[in-house]
């Protein structure tokens, strides 16, 4: 398979894991980078090596030079609906970075182009496919926890990278670039698991943001939201950057016959407890886990490239569409002091 991978230097988010994950899977033939600047093109060559088909200043010469199966664009959030625009245009599968846009409205006229294309938009929220998270899924569609009653997340990182030793932050800390805060760049993961695990959307929220870290930036580094689930499951979380070096992570749900938890005191182990009469005679359970960090994208990479052969998506862009409006949701009920419905 050909992949373009649009980029540009002052996005640094994920991309060397992105550059890996096209160089070391064999579904991946040759890659065409495209960057305005240029200023990612030495990175590209130096992990590519002989997979590098090209490099092009302009979008539309990298697309025309060999048309890709699957575009990757990782852009500045502000700079991605219009490549993505382009990339579904000229046919490509797209997959774009997070957070993808600045408002959801952008992101949901995209949405409605590629599938009116019949073409895949995906948004990397990796964190589908980590084993705990596939896990979690199965035991709560199992029925072992019974109805939802509640679920509380917390994703902190750390303030350093809002007061780097370079002193430049990164564009993540401009709203005119981002969108917001901690909320839709790392928040966004566990309001998206929260809805995956539970196979249930987000109907109402409320929220408070702000600046507790004294940064002069105008997004939040801290989030407090609070959710109600379609289901009539209620659930809140703690988005921020709080620490002095990532991460503290967990994620509870408890349900009308169980509970299960991952993460308590950052252990990487899933425990749940059930009190189901198919499963009482071992009421308590553990999984503990080991193996590549969760910054690891090359497994979801992976998928999205075997979507683009037919196999069903690790999200869709409705999904990706229906996270976004909850993080900005959230804001809005932070800026009015009231509860949004969706």
């Amino acid at each position: 398979m050909h992949v373009a991978l649009v980029m540009e230097a002052d996005e640094q988010g994920h991309r060397a894991f992105f550059l890996q994950a096209l160089r070391d899977l064999d579904l991946v033939d040759s890659v065409t980078v495209v960057d305005e600047s240029g200023g990612t093109f030495a990175e590209a060559r130096e992990t590519l090596g002989p997979k590098l088909l090209g490099t092009h200043h302009e979008l539309s010469e990298g697309l025309a030079a060999a048309t890709p199966d699957l575009a990757i664009v990782s852009l500045i959030a502000a700079h991605a609906p219009s490549a993505v625009r382009r990339c579904l245009e000229a046919g490509c599968h797209v997959m774009v970075e997070k957070p993808a846009c600045t408002h959801p409205d952008q992101f949901a006229e995209l949405v409605d182009l590629a599938e009116a294309n019949d073409r895949h938009l995906i948004v990397p929220l990796a964190r589908r496919l980590s084993p705990w998270v596939q896990d979690a899924r199965r035991i709560f569609a199992s029925g072992a926890l019974g109805r939802a009653y509640a679920l509380r997340g917390a994703v902190i990182a750390d303030q350093t990278r809002i007061w780097p030793a370079h002193g430049q932050r990164d564009w993540t800390f401009e709203r005119s670039l981002a969108g917001g805060g901690h909320l839709v760049w790392l928040g966004i993961h566990w309001l998206d698991m929260m809805t995956y695990i539970t196979e249930s959307p987000v109907v109402e929220v409320q929220a408070m943001t702000g600046v507790v870290g004294g940064a002069p930036i105008d997004v939040e580094d801290l989030a407090l939201v609070n959710l109600r689930f379609a289901n009539g499951a209620y659930g809140s979380l703690v988005s921020g950057y709080l620490l002095d070096k990532p991460y503290q992570i967990d994620l509870s749900l408890w349900g009308s016959e169980g509970w299960l938890r991952f993460g308590e005191s950052d252990r990487h182990v899933l425990e749940w407890h059930s009190t189901s009469p198919g499963l009482a005679d071992v009421a308590d359970r553990r999984i503990a886990y080991s193996g590549p960090s969760f910054r690891n994208y090359t497994p979801w990479i992976e998928r999205t490239l075997r979507a683009c052969l037919g196999e069903p998506p690790p999200i869709t862009g409705a999904e990706a569409l229906t996270a976004l409006r909850v993080v900005h949701a959230a804001y809005e009920s932070a800026d009015s002091g009231r509860t949004i419905r969706l």
